[in-house]
């Protein structure tokens, strides 16, 4: 069975009108601008499709400039401002089906924190306990530390200099008010 393709549908994107437009598909592209340097002289910068930045998994994002000055925007945010409509208050883009760089209109909307929270547990894309890039505790680590205290084997205060972290850091394992996973 065919795949019905979508038909790209381009905009300008709100605010850079006449600089920049952004598709229904993700992508995003400058226009032709006629530019004058500093020195005075003249010329066409011919419009491109934009390299978008942040790959691997990361969400994609595009640098745009106006007037000189550069900013540095994720390209769901754009396509959901663009096509949706600007980003309500206590809102954030959300990915339906968890995947970071799928910028479709029908693949995004807005929704609250605690919405995009929900999604990301059933993606299994939240990244928490050893998983999460700046952890300094393996699971193993959470349950020794647990282990270890409940025995009076060890002090909360030699557990933080063990792991090189605060001392409140290990009273929240301990407590379970941190790494509640486990």
């Amino acid at each position: 069975m065919k795949r019905k393709r979508l038909k790209e549908i381009w905009k300008d994107v709100p605010g850079y009108g006449g600089l920049y437009r952004v598709s229904n598909l993700g992508r995003v592209r400058s226009l032709d601008m006629e530019i004058v340097r500093k020195d005075g002289v003249e010329y066409t910068h011919k419009g491109r499709l934009l390299d978008l930045g942040g790959k691997n998994g990361n969400y994609l994002r595009v640098t745009l400039c106006k007037d000189g000055c550069k900013k540095y925007l994720r390209v769901h945010q754009l396509v959901l401002i663009t096509f949706v409509g600007p980003r309500p208050d206590g809102m954030e883009g959300c990915h339906n089906d968890g995947i970071k760089t799928n910028n479709k209109t029908q693949n995004l909307r807005w929704g609250t924190p605690g919405e995009n929270a929900i999604d990301k547990r059933n993606h299994g894309t939240n990244s928490r306990g050893e998983s999460h890039g700046n952890s300094k505790f393996t699971e193993g680590d959470i349950i020794n530390i647990r282990i270890e205290y409940s025995k009076g084997k060890i002090s909360q205060r030699e557990l933080a200099e063990r792991f090189g972290v605060r001392l409140g850091t290990i009273g929240r394992i301990i407590r379970r008010e941190r790494w509640t996973h486990i």
